[in-house]
Parts: structure tokens; sequence; C-alpha cells
């Protein structure tokens, strides 16, 4: 007896102690209410039309009348003007004080409070005095509710706020009663104790509508509470629920009529807590679709109630329609992922599926018809995939086919409802867009969970039977273009949905590796769709699809895993870099009619980065037909790499000497620079294994050195002179040495080639007087070559670089030659140096500084 009593105490109090709280609640909301009303008294009353007071004034005496003979026409007097009125100065109300609040509105609630707490006591009293029965016990608790339901009433036209609290007070105490005589002493049939449950919270909700928004709120909590604390194993799940919805109706109503939107947060909290006993272990098997039914009854429930308020979203007014925007939201987010969790939990059935769908349509309606409630409609789609994503993690075999037709259904159902909400639509292009949106994504989710499987479908057919539907939709909105507003929008949102379903089939009939050429190949139409449309939107599809495609061929390191195939001059590399690149260069000219942007910029950017890569991967192809991913990287691919990036950025030199563009500029310089460290560190310097795969060949002077060195000096000599004429004095220095360096180590390597050809590394054989006395005058007679050179052209940098070899000759001779050579090669060497540096000389004075000081004097003349 005494645990059943204590928790008689425990229930009446959570329900009584929550009134100080509510009160407190009730506390500000009145208060803002009550200022409100007296300011507008305050306005009207300054408003109302107040007498002029009269003075007292003395008489004044009339003069003697005089004739007037009037001989000329009447002069015209323009009425008086009326004076501005001041508008009326609205005075402010006082400020509520402390004491005011407390003695007026705080102490009441609380006075409530200690009422029902004295109640309760009683009662206690006579339980541990042993005077009263549990039936006399329950029977007094509900007298002294329905009392203060009656003495609230009676308060009301005295003083409503005391009645509000007692009111508040006495329905609480019911729900006690009614816990207690099921709970405790099971007086009550529960089944019976439902309907008394329900009653009681009609009556708050009744109450409510006079006594105000916290009796309907502690009516809810008790509504809601009743099936936990009664017994929801006594219901069925559909009367359960069927119960919950008419509470949530009914509170709706009242919600709506007397327009208390912080009611409706408890509405929605209490609406959807119910629905988580799908996750109860034991449950009834009916329990996710009742729930999925329920709370599409309370979503209809909700947009109902609220829809003339959500109709208010485009007046100036936002400050009254952003709380019940909120709220409506909160609302459709979670119901959508309530329902989609019911769907999972009942097993994917067919019927869950089509709550789900219905639950989609609603919210779609909502959206078509409610302009600040349009992009809702984004939220069924992505309860759908979520679902389908949950589904395909705990699928069978079996399964396969219920699955594909299943997503293949509710998408056709869901582009379907779509593209019929396009026509008069605010936002056609939102609609239309959604529409191709959740057709495409259905069938990747579908493509990509069966394409291991055992199911055999023809998945390029179905694409393009897929591309159909947006064909059809395409033509009739082309009819209606420029008589709807926003038809052009849509249109381009379906043409886009055609291409992206026709180009898809490409990879699905073929491999996966073309999903990629798919979007490449995609790519140029949406940006001729965005061009001939003119939308902006359709070029940031664009835009989307370039990024991902360049993402996908620049750093995908998996593509060094894939075949090159019997022949590597024709592999994939030639297609999968070479397409993108036509595309992408239509793209941007297309991309370019309209705006030259940063996507503009991006597109050609990409296009010199697929080039880059597809030179080289054609050369790692080539040279290791058996896999890109092989470790060896030998000279003469080092070779032939540098020279196609040395001639790509000779290329993109000449086209920026001719069109100044931007990505123009970056690209020669990017590229170039990669071409001088691959050519200068990679082969002058990295030299230790320039002989030692024997690749370069045995010829004397014809071999790979004119490759690895031969062909890179020369392209870094074209870029220097194109450089230069371009006025890029950086880019043309660091050429110019690029070219000298090359062609150097093309003369030291094809003299150690000449004399150890025959040799399989460079530091096996030693070196020979013959080879060291060669050294000398080959470079000697390099050095003469570029100063010849550099005076018959007048360039200073050649002779400088002349005067850099001669100094390195002299150095090599008496630091190395003096030592190293012996009879009559160390006098050829010093006598030919010698000889060598006088003529130097006597050229220099004759026609180097003679030209300059005959300049000087004419410069001086």
């Amino acid at each position: 007896m005494d645990d059943g009593f204590a928790l008689l105490v425990l229930l009446a109090g959570f329900f009584l102690l929550g009134v100080p709280v509510i009160a407190i609640m009730a506390l500000t909301r009145t208060s803002t209410l009550r200022r409100e009303l007296e300011q507008l008294r305050a306005t009207v009353k300054a408003l109302a039309p107040q007498g002029t007071p009269t003075v007292a004034t003395p008489p004044v005496e009339a003069p003697p009348p005089v004739e007037i003979v009037v001989t000329q026409a009447p002069i015209l007097i323009d009425p008086p003007r009326p004076t501005a009125v001041p508008a009326p100065i609205t005075p402010i109300p006082p400020r509520e004080t402390l004491e005011q609040r407390l003695g007026s509105r705080a102490f009441a609630w609380v006075g409530a409070l200690a009422v029902a707490l004295a109640g309760i006591f009683l009662v206690k009293y006579s339980i541990d005095q042993g005077y009263l029965e549990p039936p006399v016990r329950v029977t007094l608790a509900g007298i002294l509710g329905m009392v203060m339901l009656i003495a609230g009433e009676w308060l009301q036209r005295r003083d409503p706020r005391i009645a509000q609290a007692v009111s508040a007070a006495g329905v609480a105490v019911l729900f006690a009663a009614l816990f207690a005589a099921v709970g405790l002493y099971q007086l009550l049939d529960p089944a019976f104790a439902m309907l008394v449950a329900a009653g009681l919270t009609a009556l708050a909700v009744s109450l409510s509508l006079r006594q105000g928004p916290f009796v309907a709120l502690l009516g809810l909590v008790g509504g809601t509470a009743a099936p936990l604390i009664l017994g929801q194993g006594t219901t069925g799940p559909w009367l359960l629920f069927g119960y919950l919805l008419a509470l949530t109706i009914g509170v709706l109503v009242v919600v709506r009529h007397r327009g208390w939107w912080w009611l409706g947060w408890f509405v929605l909290g209490g609406a959807t807590v119910w629905p988580l006993a799908v996750f109860v272990p034991g449950r009834d098997a009916d329990m996710p679709l009742a729930a999925a039914a329920y709370l599409l009854g309370v979503t209809g429930a909700f947009i109902w109630a609220t829809w003339h308020r959500l109709h208010l979203a485009d007046t100036p007014d936002e400050d009254a329609v952003d709380p019940v925007q909120t709220l409506v939201w909160s609302m459709a987010g979670l119901t959508a992922l309530l329902v989609a969790t019911s769907v999972a939990q009942a097993e994917f059935a067919a019927p869950a599926w089509a709550l789900l769908v219905l639950h989609g349509a609603l919210l779609f309606w909502a959206a078509r018809y409610i302009p600040s409630f349009t992009y809702v409609a984004v939220l069924p789609v992505l309860a759908s995939l979520g679902t389908f994503l949950d589904w395909r993690t705990t699928l069978g075999l079996a399964d396969h086919a219920y699955f594909a037709w299943t997503a293949l259904v509710v998408a056709g159902l869901t582009s379907a409802g779509a593209f019929a909400l396009v026509w008069g639509a605010l936002r056609p292009g939102f609609w239309a867009a959604l529409s191709g949106l959740a057709a495409l994504l259905h069938f990747g989710i579908v493509v990509a969970t069966l394409w291991e499987s055992t199911v055999v479908l023809p998945w390029g057919l179905i694409s393009v039977l897929l591309a159909l539907p947006f064909l059809v939709a395409a033509e009739r909105l082309a009819r209606y273009r420029h008589a709807m507003a926003g038809a052009g929008e849509a249109l381009g949102f379906f043409a886009v949905a055609v291409t992206f379903f026709v180009s898809l089939a490409v990879p699905l009939e073929l491999r996966r590796e073309w999903v990629t050429m798919s979007y490449a190949i995609e790519l140029p139409l949406v940006a001729w769709i965005a061009w001939k449309l003119d939308l902006k939107i359709l070029r940031w599809l664009a835009g989307l699809l370039a990024v991902t495609v360049t993402i996908r061929l620049v750093f995908n390191p998996y593509v060094l895993d894939y075949e090159v195939g019997a022949n590597p001059f024709v592999s994939w590399v030639l297609y999968g870099y070479g397409v993108p690149i036509a595309t992408y260069w239509v793209t941007a000219r297309l991309l370019r009619r309209t705006a030259v942007d940063a996507l503009v910029l991006f597109v050609e950017a990409s296009v010199l980065a697929f080039a880059f890569l597809l030179l080289t991967m054609e050369v790692r192809a080539i040279f290791n037909p058996d896999g890109l991913g092989q470790e060896r990287y030998g000279v003469m691919e080092r070779g032939w790499m540098a020279v196609s990036w040395g001639a790509l950025a000779c290329s993109l030199i000449y086209a920026a000497w001719q069109r100044p563009a931007p990505v123009l500029v970056w690209g020669w310089q990017v590229i170039g620079g990669c071409a001088v460290a691959l050519a200068v560190l990679g082969q002058t310097v990295w030299f230790d294994t320039l002989f030692a795969d024997g690749s370069i060949g045995t010829t004397p002077i014809f071999n790979g050195l004119l490759v690895g060195f031969g062909l890179t000096a020369l392209l870094a000599a074209v870029a220097t002179w194109m450089l230069g004429r371009m006025g890029a004095r950086r880019g043309a220095a660091i050429a110019g040495v690029t070219a000298l360096v090359q062609s150097f180590a093309l003369l030291s390597y094809e003299i150690r080639h000449w004399f150890n050809f025959a040799q399989s590394r460079l530091t096996d054989g030693g070196i020979t007087d013959a080879e060291l006395y060669t050294y000398s005058v080959v470079w000697l007679v390099f050095g003469a070559a570029l100063l010849l050179a550099g005076i018959f052209t007048g360039s200073t940098v050649l002779r400088y670089a002349s005067l850099g070899v001669l100094v390195l000759v002299v150095g090599k001779v008496f630091l190395v030659d003096m030592s190293g050579l012996t009879g009559l090669l160390r006098v050829f060497s010093f006598l030919g140096l010698g000889v060598f540096l006088l003529a130097l000389g006597f050229i220099y004075r004759r026609y180097v500084f003679a030209a300059d000081a005959e300049g000087q004097a004419q410069t001086k003349t």
C-alpha cells in the first residue's frame, strides 16, 4: 500500500510540479500581451477626436458699412490651406515591476500548486490513518480536480490569470487520479481508462479556449503519457496511433484557432515520440505500418493547421512567419526521417513503401502551393535514397529483383510527381531539376547494388529508356518556353537529364572506366544548353561536372593499374585523355560566348593538364607495355618525356605570343619548368645510369643522346628566341641557360660514348689520354662557336657563355691535363690552349671592343 501510494504521489507530483515551470512561461507570455494591449489602448485614445476649446473674447464694435462699387471682376482668394497637424505621441506604458509580476501572476500559480498539494497531502493523511479505501481515495481526488475546474471557470470572469492556474492544477489532479485508479489500484479497465484519458484531454483542450494555452498543454502532456502509464499493450497499434492522431489533431485545431504557435512545438514533440516504439523489442508486427500511417496523418494535420500562416511568407512582416516556417520545416524533416525508419523496421514491405510515397506526395503538394515551403520537397527524395542505401546493406540474393523494381517504381513516381508540379509553379526549374535528379540517383543506387550480382540486366538500354520520358517532357516544355515563366530553366534541366542518361549508357555497356568519359562527353552538351537557353544554373552544373572529371583524371592513382594493351601507341591513354581534351576545348569555347570567368579559366587549365598527362602516360606506356606502374624509369624514357614536355611548352609559348591569355602564360611556365627540371636534373646531373641499360645504342653521334640532350637543347633554344621576342626576359634567360647546359652535356657525353660505347657503365672504364685531350679540343671549339655567334648576333649573353666555357677549359688544362696527360698530348693541350687564347684576345680587341668603342664615340658625337 505504501509503495502504491508513493507511485501515486510521484505521478501527481510529475504533473503538479510542472505547473511552476509553466507559470514562468505564462508570466513571459502574458506580460508581453498585456504591454501590447495597453499600448494599443493608448494609441486609440490618442487618435480619438477631441473638441477645440473656445476662448471668451470681448465684443468688438462693428465699423459702419461702406458702400463699394465693383467695377471689375472679383478677385479670387485662395482658401486657407490646412496646417499640418503633428502626429500624436503614443505614450509608452510603464514597465511592469517585479512586485506586480509576483503579486498578480506568480503567486497565483504558486497558490494553485499549494491547493493541489494540500489535496494530495489530505488524501495521504487519510491513507496513513486507514480512514479511506482505494475507491474512496480516487473518488475524492477526482472530486477535488472537478472542484478546481469549476473554481477556475467561476474565477474566469474575475481574474483570468488565477482562473488559468486553478484550471491547470485541476487537470493535473484529474489525470493523477486516473493514473492511480489504473496503475495503483486496478479499479478501471485499461481500455475504458484510455477513453477517460481521451475525454480529459478533450476537456482540457476545450477549457483552454477560455482559460488559456497552459491548460491545453497539460491536457496534451497527460493525453500523450496516458498510453504509456495505462498500458499500451491493452490496445493494438492501429487503435493506439488512432487515439494519438485524434489527440494531435484536436490540439492543433486549438493552436490554429488561437494562434498559439509555440504550443505547436509541444505537439510536434509528443507526435514524434511514440513512433520510436518501432524499436522496442517484442513489439507488434503491425507497429511500423501503423506508425508510418500515423506520421502521414500528423504531416497532413500540421500542414492544414499552418496553411494560412505559411501563405504570409510574401508579406513584409517576416517576424510573424519565421517561427511557423521553422516549426513546419522541423515537422517535415522529423516525419520524413521517422517514416523512412518505419519502412526499414517493416522489413521494406510494399505497404510501407506506399506510405513513404504518400508522405512524399503530401510534402510535394504542400511545397508546390506554399511559396515559402518549396524546398522542403527535397526531403522526401533524401528519405527515399537513405532508405534504399540502408536496404542494400542487408539485401539478400533472393531480393535483388524486388529491390530493383521497387527502386524503379519509387523513382518513377517521384520523378513523375515532380514533373506534374512543373506546370504553373513559381520555380519550374527546381521541380524539373528534382525530377531528373531523383531518377538519376535512384538508378545509380540500383546499378551500384546489382552491378556485381547474378541479376543480368541490359543497363545501357534501361538508361536510354529512362531518357525518353525526359525527352518528351523537354519537347512539351519547348512549346511553352516563351509563354510560361521559368519554362526555359525547366527545359534546360530536362535536356540535361536526357544527355546524362544517354551518355551514362556508354560506360554501363562497356567498362566502369568509361564513367568519367561519359561525364566528359556530357560537359559540352550541358555548356551548349546553358548557352542556348542562357541559364546560369546550368553553367554552374557544367562547372560541377568539370571539377568532377578533372579530379577523376588528374588525381586518380588507379590509372597506373590499368592495362596498356597489345599496342601501346593506341591504348586507353590516347582516348582516355584525348577525348576530355577535345570536349573541354569545345566546352571552353561555348562558355566563353557567355562570359569569361573563373570557370572558363579552369576548363582551359584542365585542357593543358590533360595534354600534359596524355604525353606523360603515352611515353610511359611505350616504354612500359607491361604496365604503367612499373618501377623502372630508363634513360630513353626520361629523354623522350623531357622532349614531349618541352615541345608542349614551346607550343604554349607560341600560343601565348599570339594571344597572351593567362592560362597559356601559366601553362608554359609550369610545363616548361617541369621540362627544364627533368632535362637538367634527370639527364645532365643524374648521369650515373646514362649508359647502364644500353638503351641509347652503340652508334657514334647518332644515338639516344641526341634525343635526351640534342632535342631538348634545340627546344630550349627555340623557346629562348620566342620568349626574347615576347619580352619575357626571365623565361628567356632560363631557357637559354638550359640550351647551353644541354648542348655542353651533349658534346661531353658524346665524347664519352665515342670512347666507351661498348662498355656497360660510365664508371667501369678509365679515361684515356686521347679522351681527356678530346674534351679540351671540343670544349674550345664549342666556346669559339659561342663567341662567333655572339659577335655576329650582337648577343652579350652568348659572349659571356663562351667566356664561361673557356674558363672551364683553362681550369681543366691547368688542373687536369697538366697531371693527367703525358707526352705530346700534354704539349698539344697547352699549345692549343695558348694559341686559342691569343687568337681570342685579338678577336675581342678587333671585333668586340672596337665595335663597342665605335658605338660609344657615335653616341658622344
